[in-house]
């Protein structure tokens, strides 16, 4: 009294088939008694049930993760990580790993936790920066002075990065032309040539 007819996905069924997309679709002689997972049939939990894979499962005690049926380990807070359940309110994924968080460590960096405010995450070792520090290479800068140009730091006030390069010539007035620079207040660069302004208005 079971049926399950194998039709490519795009074809259209009428009721009382269920359609899955991608999947064999069911048709039942009881749809009020049976499920449809993904071209198996079962016998149905309630409102609650759920499809994972080609099993089904009562969502209030249980999750889909990764097309695995896992276990909640809370009730209304529970998500995945991989095929692992854990509880946001308390823990966070890295990389496929249950981290535990705490008040100051609540982001990633890697395997491990790090206080965003405190700390910079730099080519996924934690090192000492707070919110105006740049990454460049494998530590932190102050982002106020300091600028990174091809993994290198260069102070602003002396240096610009033009295409990639270091160059000579900071400061917030400070423009780059092909690898040169040059002051905006004065000069123009038109076609990576530097002139001077005829006028403030250019």
């Amino acid at each position: 009294n079971r049926y399950c007819p194998y039709f490519p996905y795009y074809y259209y069924f009428p009721r009382p088939y269920y359609y899955h997309h991608n999947y064999p679709t069911c048709r039942l002689i009881d749809p009020s008694q049976h499920s449809c997972c993904n071209g198996n049939v079962f016998d149905k939990f309630g409102p609650y049930d759920r499809c994972c894979n080609t099993a089904r499962y009562d969502r209030r005690y249980y999750i889909c993760c990764n097309g695995q049926v896992r276990k909640r380990v809370s009730a209304t807070t529970t998500t995945c990580c991989g095929t692992e359940p854990y509880n946001y309110r308390e823990n966070t994924c890295c990389y496929n790993q249950v981290l535990r968080i705490t008040d100051d460590k609540r982001s990633c960096c890697g395997y491990e936790l790090y206080n965003y405010k405190t700390h910079k995450c730099c080519n996924g070792i934690v090192v000492p920066g707070g919110n105006n520090h740049i990454c460049c290479g494998n530590r932190a800068w102050d982002g106020t002075l300091y600028g990174c140009c091809g993994n290198e730091p260069f102070y602003k006030p002396r240096w610009s990065c033009c295409n990639g390069m270091k160059v000579s010539g900071g400061g917030n007035d400070a423009r780059c032309c092909g690898l040169k620079t040059f002051n905006r207040n004065t000069h123009m660069c038109c076609c990576r040539c530097i002139h001077p302004k005829q006028s403030s208005y250019q």
